[in-house]
């Protein structure tokens, strides 16, 4: 980058040169000499005329190459910033004068600013000048170079570096600064974001990828770069980039949904017919694509905006099972005919696709922090597969078809299914190796969801797993070890299909942890998450719930139902309350999704996508 030559500030305003009568002895060497006056006008720290952590500058006066003076000029303290110096006597005739900024007040460290002019002595004649000063900054260097961060493979995020930025002269000697003339960027902040500290930065991963951050000093407009790549395993961060949100199945997330509605319906901002009914669930990946398969067996990938679809793939068999992405992009999806893919999300072209004789997936895949995807088969199998190719790792027979998709540990080191067995399983995710199962009345249709729930009385915390049952029950087991955690389960008038979700209470002064499922009683019921009481009266619906709901930032859920709506609900401290309905073509048991704009996408069996948004 060239540099900008700019004015210091070093003005010499008036170079004052006199001579004076009196004898003819002295006449000759007044006619020779005169007095030079510097004066320097220092700008406020806030201006970029002097680098701001200038506190002198050296004038030096030189008639050819000897220097004739020499002054220091210290920053004032008190307005009105000027530094004065007087040369008396000066030559006359073609003087060099020449200049440097310094950091410290006695004219030493590395020079930040210098310039050079020549100056015009005429006897008896008054001359002004300016001086242009120009950076000692030829570089920037931006340490450590090159970096490497990555992935948690949780909502948290990824990994950090701090960079440091440091401006060098010709001589890689350090060009001191104030540090607060450091702009910094990237040119990708879709992989990394930054949060800067005056000549330093905090480095985030943000996806997947490589990108140049960036670091301008402002003084000279000299810039240097390091590039950071950022690597990753498990789900895509930032995203609705599974079913049930998150590795651990809560179905709630962070950003507020931003539905309108008009006379009590939902207002919907777009719908797409695709060729089959939509049991799967929507998936949506931190730039607003929506993922979603159809039972024709093609998997479609929307914009946001939904005028067409972007690509379609097709996997072959039905897909009632939901798409995962992974942190790099990477979409996964399962169908009812055993095959297990991974596509690109830019073309939907096929990375791998590999086909497991028996298998029928109906169970939505999960991934795992080191980029392992679990998913249930009915034939009673689990399958951890390496995301990047496709092989198996281990299989685990659970003794029954698998509907429910597998959550994660907190440490992510647990993985917990249910089975048609009646059994919930806890596995090691190393190696498939059972740690405890819990038996229920039923088979285990429902999701598992995990979270850590104080205890009632605001004591210890424990880490929770929470899930439905055939039997009519919603069960919640001590994760670590498959004891029960509420003394009974909460009882409903049907089987629950529906897998809960974990949230709070908001703008509560006490946050109470709540679970929330339907039942294809018709109810959906809010139970508090530390003693399995129900919150209010169990909300009724004009249909069975078989669809899964999700909850926004502000506790407001979405969820379907078999009477053909999506429901909108508010969660209270009183319980739930119905907010607005849209009545679709068809039954949902498509569980709705929220996109990063606040959208809410739902699947029907009438083969469309509904999208509903704010009023226009």
């Amino acid at each position: 980058m060239k540099t900008i030559r700019f004015l210091l500030a070093l003005s010499l305003l008036s170079i004052l040169l006199s001579g004076c009568g009196g004898g003819s002895h002295n006449d000759a060497a007044l006619q020779t000499s005169g007095k030079a006056t510097f004066t320097v006008h220092w700008p406020t720290r806030t201006s970029r005329l002097i680098p701001v952590a200038s506190n002198s500058i050296l004038v030096t006066v030189l008639r050819n190459g000897a220097t004739v003076g020499t002054k220091l000029l210290v920053r004032p303290i008190d307005p009105p910033f000027n530094s004065t110096a007087s040369f008396d006597p000066l030559p006359t005739g073609n003087l060099q004068v020449t200049a440097k900024a310094f950091p410290v007040a006695d004219g030493t460290g590395v020079a930040q600013a210098s310039g050079a002019a020549t100056l015009t002595v005429v006897a008896n004649q008054n001359a002004t000048m300016s001086l242009t000063m120009g950076t000692t900054i030829t570089k920037v260097v931006v340490a450590p170079n090159p970096n490497v961060i990555d992935f948690s493979g949780t909502r948290n995020g990824g990994s950090s570096v701090t960079l440091t930025a440091s401006a060098m002269d010709v001589d890689n000697n350090l060009v001191l600064t104030s540090g607060d003339t450091f702009n910094w960027g990237t040119n990708n902040a879709k992989v990394a974001s930054i949060v800067p500290n005056k000549d330093m930065a905090l480095v985030t991963g943000a996806g997947i990828g490589e990108t140049q951050v960036s670091a301008t000093e402002t003084e000279s407009n000299i810039a240097g770069q390091a590039k950071v790549n950022v690597h990753g395993l498990g789900l895509a961060p930032k995203s609705f980039g599974k079913f049930r949100a998150d590795q651990q199945n809560t179905g709630t997330v962070l950003t507020a949904s931003n539905v309108g509605t008009q006379n009590g319906s939902l207002f919907l901002s777009w719908c797409f017919s695709t060729g089959g009914q939509i049991e799967a669930s929507p998936v949506i990946d931190f730039d607003g694509t929506v993922y979603i398969g159809s039972s024709d067996g093609s998997l479609y990938a929307f914009a946001a905006d939904g005028t067409s679809p972007k690509w379609t793939a097709q996997i072959g068999g039905r897909l009632k099972s939901s798409a995962a992405i992974g942190s790099d992009g990477t979409v996964y999806i399962a169908s009812t005919s055993g095959q297990l893919a991974a596509l690109n999300p830019k073309d939907g072209s096929f990375k791998w696709q590999v086909g497991y004789g028996g298998a029928s997936f109906t169970s939505s895949p999960n991934i795992g922090s080191d980029g392992t995807l679990y998913t249930g088969s009915q034939d009673g199998n689990i399958y951890a597969t390496d995301g990047s190719n496709g092989n198996i790792k281990w299989t685990a027979f659970t003794g029954g078809g698998v509907e429910s998709s597998p959550a994660l540990s907190l440490d992510l080191k647990t993985l917990f299914v249910g089975s048609g067995d009646r059994r919930m399983h806890a596995l090691n995710v190393s190696d498939g190796t059972e740690k405890w199962t819990f038996s229920t009345g039923g088979a285990i249709q429902s999701s598992p969801a995990v979270g850590n729930v104080a205890s009632a009385n605001g004591g210890v915390t424990t880490e929770v797993l929470f899930f439905g049952s055939n039997d009519g029950k919603c069960y919640a087991l001590v994760a670590a070890d498959g004891s029960q955690f509420w003394k009974s389960p909460v009882i409903t008038g049907g089987a629950i299909t529906s897998s809960p979700a974990l949230t709070k209470i908001p703008f509560s002064a006490i946050p109470i942890p709540v679970v929330v499922f339907g039942s294809t009683d018709t109810f959906v019921y809010a139970v508090n998450a530390a003693t399995g009481n129900l919150i209010g009266e169990q909300l009724p619906l004009a249909g069975g719930v078989n669809s899964s709901a999700v909850v926004d930032r502000n506790g407001i859920l979405f969820i379907g139902a078999d009477d053909l709506n999506l429901y909108r609900l508010n969660l209270t401290r009183n319980g739930l309350f119905q907010a607005g309905t849209y009545k679709t073509g068809g039954s949902i048991s498509s569980s709705p999704a929220v996109g990063p704009k606040g959208n809410v996408y739902v699947g029907s069996s009438d083969a469309k996508l509904y999208s509903f948004g704010p009023i226009l």
